[in-house]
């Protein structure tokens, strides 16, 4: 194979998979026809993606987003370009796409900030709802449990007249 015959193969390189909408779960991958040797940086937006927030594999060339990178982006579209050795640029597009997440883009993708976390004891009324703004997982168990044991202390009371009687007669 000829020299420019090479160097436009290296430049169609084309993405076998793209990346799946992220959720708010896990991480989120694309799989690029390339050889992973050539593979030089990740840009979001334009703006380089740190090393720390990314993995490269082999397979090609698997990019793998890291979640703590992907919980700092808010919900949208953004434009992924891969750079390779060869001058070639992969574009793909990811979407973030989580509930209770802003809909604003942060400013530069390439540092994320992260809120430190806070921690507090949430109140919670009967029915499972908050009473102090915090929101509570909600496991779909509606159970109450004042009736539950309600009827454990009435079973027992009743087993206990029961037995009672019976050692009377």
């Amino acid at each position: 194979m000829d020299e420019a015959q090479k160097q436009l193969d290296e430049k169609n390189f084309v993405v076998l998979e793209a990346f799946k909408v992220f959720t708010g779960k896990g991480t989120v991958y694309t799989k690029i026809d390339a050889p992973v040797e050539k593979f030089t940086k990740v840009y979001v937006d334009g703006k380089e993606l740190a090393a720390s927030n990314y993995e490269v594999t082999s397979g090609s060339t698997v990019i793998t987003l890291n979640g703590t990178y992907l919980k700092t982006l808010a919900n949208g579209t953004y434009d992924v370009d891969v750079e390779f050795s060869s001058g070639a640029v992969v574009k793909t597009k990811l979407t973030v796409n989580v509930s209770n997440n802003p809909s604003t883009k942060p400013t530069d993708p390439s540092q994320p900030t992260v809120d430190a976390p806070t921690v507090s004891k949430p109140s919670v009324n009967p029915n499972g709802t908050s009473t102090s703004g915090v929101n509570t997982v909600n496991t779909g168990d509606q159970t109450n449990m004042v009736l539950l044991y309600g009827l454990l202390i009435s079973s027992l009371l009743g087993i206990a007249v029961v037995t009672k009687k019976r050692k009377m007669q």
